[in-house]
């Protein structure tokens, strides 16, 4: 994470860079049967890096992906219409996890990261933030070329 917050710094080579962790699988205890859920993880420039903003709702913030930071959720799109018949009042309302409460704040918009049903802010431990190449977090990043153009 550390890396990727300095890469962050590094303005004049990279546009933007993102974080994104997977793998993650609570349970939804809200239910009347507890359900185990797809979710993603990624930092709050996840989105933009790719031309995404959530269908309603909003995106997260760098201060929802601190360590210690309320729970926030964006929904998968399959999973809103599933679970919430694609009502648009969702935001706001809450979602008992194994590991926490935690409040909507937006849906993504259908076929993107269509597998995950529950998208988190990317939050790295204290004693992890400063460590260099722990394998949790993915770099992505938008490059400016000299033509203007970018790629990733």
């Amino acid at each position: 994470m550390a890396d990727m917050r300095r890469f962050e710094q590094a303005d004049d080579i990279f546009s933007k860079v993102a974080g994104w962790g997977g793998g993650f699988r609570p349970r939804i205890v809200d239910l009347p049967e507890p359900e185990r859920v797809a979710v993603n993880q990624f930092t709050e420039d996840y989105l933009s890096l790719h031309d995404v903003t959530p269908l309603i709702g909003r995106d997260f913030t760098y201060a929802d992906t601190e360590s210690g930071a309320a729970h926030v959720v964006l929904l998968g799109y399959g999973y809103w219409q599933r679970r919430y018949g694609g009502r648009r009042d969702v935001l706001g309302e809450t979602l008992r996890l194994d590991d926490g409460v935690a409040i909507i704040v937006g849906v993504l918009p259908a076929g993107f990261e269509a597998n995950s049903q529950l998208a988190r802010p990317l939050q790295i431990l204290p004693a992890e933030v400063s460590r260099r190449g722990t394998g949790r977090v993915d770099i992505r990043e938008i490059t400016a070329g000299s033509d203007g153009r970018t790629s990733e």
